[in-house]
């Protein structure tokens, strides 16, 4: 009997323990910026820290209006900057000689995106402006989930389904084998 237990406790491991890895979230890894509301021309530092695995990250500034010129921003004298990446972490300093939102991407060279972080330099007047207008339209919503469908989200646990069956055929059969080899020996 206390095969029979042993030999289900390792099955049950087997089977339960991949799937508990597969469970386990990446730690979440966040910018922090020194000051997301600077004045025109201050300098302000962007870090990330938690950077596993990553020897190299490039900080990307774009600008809203899209009208602000690439020379508007400044990290070290360009609008996107690779530096390596020392002890799992990385600060670039950053600056803008106009007013307006600037979006901060940092990326890594191992894939990882940490989320945008968002400054706004100055008082930017974005949006402002007086105007009219009429229009008209149409249109439909046509589509099939044949054609489309819903996304496949989640994890796929078929195979590892199949393989647990499997593991149980397994065990039943040893288990059945070792109780007829003790009937005949008894």
């Amino acid at each position: 009997m206390k095969r029979i237990l042993a030999v289900g406790a390792t099955l049950l491991a087997l089977v339960a323990l991949p799937a508990a890895a597969q469970a386990y979230p990446a730690p979440p890894v966040a910018a922090a910026v020194s000051d997301p509301s600077p004045a025109v021309g201050e300098t302000i530092s962007i870090t990330a820290d938690g950077l596993v695995g990553a020897e190299t990250a490039t900080l990307t500034v774009v600008s809203t209006p899209a009208s602000i010129p690439d020379s508007a921003i400044t990290i070290a004298g360009t609008a996107a900057l690779t530096k390596d990446v020392v002890n799992e972490s990385v600060t670039f300093a950053f600056s803008a000689s106009q007013d307006g939102i600037y979006t901060a991407t940092i990326t890594t060279d191992n894939g990882l995106t940490i989320p945008a972080q968002v400054i706004t330099v100055g008082n930017p007047q974005i949006g402002g402006g007086t105007g009219s207008g009429s229009g008209s339209g149409s249109g439909s919503t046509g589509g099939s989930a044949s054609t489309g469908g819903l996304a496949n989200t989640g994890a796929s646990v078929g195979g590892l389904a199949a393989l647990a069956g499997g593991l149980l055929v397994v065990g039943a059969g040893g288990t059945y084998l070792v109780k007829r080899g003790s009937r005949s020996n008894a």
